[in-house]
């Protein structure tokens, strides 16, 4: 799954679990090597069910000891 995101070259497509990586990665001092497979945390199914449910408008889950939120919109939020 990907959203579309705004960045320095301009717009275009992102895979969802990278935008979660990158979020919990500058959120917190976790190095992306030591974290295991984001189907580890979170499953494919819970985010699709996200995008596809218009009653559901967030998810929440565990990475490494951290809080993580993804929105319907693709916003991805580490307290």
């Amino acid at each position: 799954m990907y959203v579309t995101v705004t960045g320095e070259r301009g717009e275009g497509p992102v895979p969802v679990g990278q935008l979660i990586v990158d979020a919990v990665v500058a959120e917190t001092d976790i190095d992306p090597g030591d974290m295991d497979r984001l189907s580890s945390y979170v499953s494919a199914d819970e985010i699709v069910a996200l995008a596809e449910d218009p009653n559901r408008t967030s998810l929440s889950f565990s990475i490494e000891g951290h809080e993580v939120r993804l929105d319907e919109d693709g916003t991805v939020t580490v307290p």
